[in-house]
């Protein structure tokens, strides 16, 4: 569990070979990044993914953008993953990692199982 605010621009992360490198609507996890405060950035937020498989379908990418956009305060449950494919990408303008996410860490919550705004 952790609460926070919706950082950057929530987006669908694209073809994965765990979703069969399907590329619809729907078909994709939901990339967000989770901050401490509603300045931060998605540097200093973790990855937190809502994967297709059973999302329900009030979980869009419109309804998750117009929660960052307001700035409302989230709390998540999930399950937490330790995401070695990728590295950490601290700071922005570092070009060894600009296809890297934006994070401080490598673990992350993926999947959510429940997602609130307050």
């Amino acid at each position: 569990m952790i609460a926070g605010y919706l950082a950057g621009t929530p987006h669908p992360t694209g073809a994965e070979s765990a979703n069969c490198n399907l590329t619809a609507a729907g078909e994709t996890d939901l990339h967000l990044s989770l901050a401490p405060s509603p300045q931060a950035t998605e540097y200093q937020g973790i990855v937190v993914e809502m994967i297709p498989q059973g999302r329900p379908a009030e979980w869009t990418t419109a309804k998750l953008v117009a929660i960052a956009t307001r700035h409302l305060p989230v709390f998540v449950i999930g399950q937490l993953f330790y995401d070695s494919k990728h590295f950490i990408n601290a700071r922005p303008g570092v070009p060894s990692r600009a296809e890297q996410p934006k994070r401080f860490s490598l673990w992350e919550v993926h999947p959510v199982h429940r997602f609130f705004v307050c």
